[in-house]
């Protein structure tokens, strides 16, 4: 969000009204996205990881594709392009009572899931908040679609994560049970 900001404000954007707006959205959202990666280490903790380890890891692919995306969007395209992220990340949080069942379900305690707990809280707002000032801008039919493709590829690229995390876990649960019969 910040390097979009930034890009908001660069002279070749100046007289770009669509863009003043959302750098001006940026500037009020930013303070209340910042922290994020620290929640998340403290939900790792919570699980019973080591929080230098985890920094320590070296991001999954798709993780850093996601990211980069948005990056070579806002600086080589448009940094409205983040708009498309933004609304899907935040677009429909799945409720608190989501994450109490997950903890029950897998004898979790809630630390582990604060972070998630939080947006659950949260982004209906942020929605509501970016969908105004989305539908208050001069957005071109260009600027509607970056923002739509960026929506896209942010589904599909998360999906992709998602199925990853499940792999992972699909894989750690095969080596346990080789490691259990190999023991027998």
């Amino acid at each position: 969000m910040q390097a979009a900001e930034q890009a908001c404000q660069l002279p070749e954007h100046a007289s770009d009204l669509a863009l003043q707006g959302f750098g001006r959205y940026l500037r009020h959202h930013i303070p209340e996205e910042t922290g994020h990666h620290e929640w998340i280490l403290d939900d790792g903790e919570a699980m019973g990881l080591d929080r230098q380890a985890i920094l320590r890891r070296l991001p999954k692919e798709r993780a850093t594709e996601l990211v980069g995306v948005q990056y070579y969007w806002i600086h080589h395209y448009s940094p409205i392009a983040l708009a498309g992220f933004i609304a899907t990340m935040e677009g429909g949080p799945p409720p608190e009572e989501f994450f109490m069942e997950v903890a029950a379900r897998n004898n979790l305690s809630l630390k582990c899931f604060s972070s998630f707990l939080y947006h659950a809280k949260i982004d209906p707002q942020h929605k509501r908040d970016l969908d105004a000032v989305l539908d208050a801008l001069p957005l071109t039919p260009v600027q509607l679609e970056l923002i739509g493709i960026s929506s896209l590829r942010t589904i599909r690229m998360m999906t992709g994560i998602m199925e990853d995390i499940i792999e992972s876990g699909l894989s750690a649960e095969a080596g346990q049970r080789e490691a259990a019969v190999t023991r027998l």
